[in-house]
């Protein structure tokens, strides 16, 4: 019995070509509309929502890449503008707003099944700052155990010492 996730080769070919299709759509997008000017605060809200607006026709979740490229821009650009401006700059303050959007739908999408919760937790870790807030610390005075005699040494070396052809070692 096939599992619930198994694809068949034709399946995963078509997922892959809609992938792709997507990529020369906002592309294209991006080409028609030329980039937006970051410093203009209006111009991107006003392609924020066009590209959301598209994410939502096309029934796909937004995602940092392709919003940037969308805004005629790099992911790389838009984060050497932030870190070009202030925490009051009102372009930074929406990208912001919009990057802890696009969080929240990934997470919603993933409680509601249609985004692979185990990618949904690697992808906000990753891009939006999730991090596990436990850290488990092991502290030992002695790295390698608990000193050992030469005796012990030699005991555990005849029992378990083998050389490279796996043959033991006297």
């Amino acid at each position: 019995m096939a599992k619930k996730n198994d694809i068949t080769p034709e399946e995963q070919r078509e997922k892959i070509a809609n992938a792709v299709q997507r990529g020369i759509e906002v592309l294209n997008y991006s080409e028609e509309l030329g980039a937006v000017n970051l410093k203009d605060v209006e111009a991107v809200k006003e392609r924020t929502k066009l590209y959301l607006h598209d994410c939502l026709n096309k029934g796909v979740l937004p995602d940092n890449q392709s919003f940037a490229i969308a805004l005629g821009h790099t992911t790389s650009s838009i984060t050497a503008y932030l870190r070009s401006h202030g925490e009051t700059d009102e372009t930074r303050v929406w990208f912001e707003q919009v990057r802890e959007l696009f969080s929240s739908m990934l997470a919603q999408a993933a409680l509601e099944g249609s985004a692979n919760n185990i990618f949904a937790i690697f992808s906000q870790k990753a891009n939006f700052g999730w991090r596990e807030d436990k850290h488990i610390v092991v502290e030992h005075n002695t790295p390698l155990g608990l000193p050992k005699t030469e005796k012990e040494l030699k005991q555990l070396k005849d029992k378990y010492a083998v050389d490279a052809k796996y043959e033991e070692i006297d």
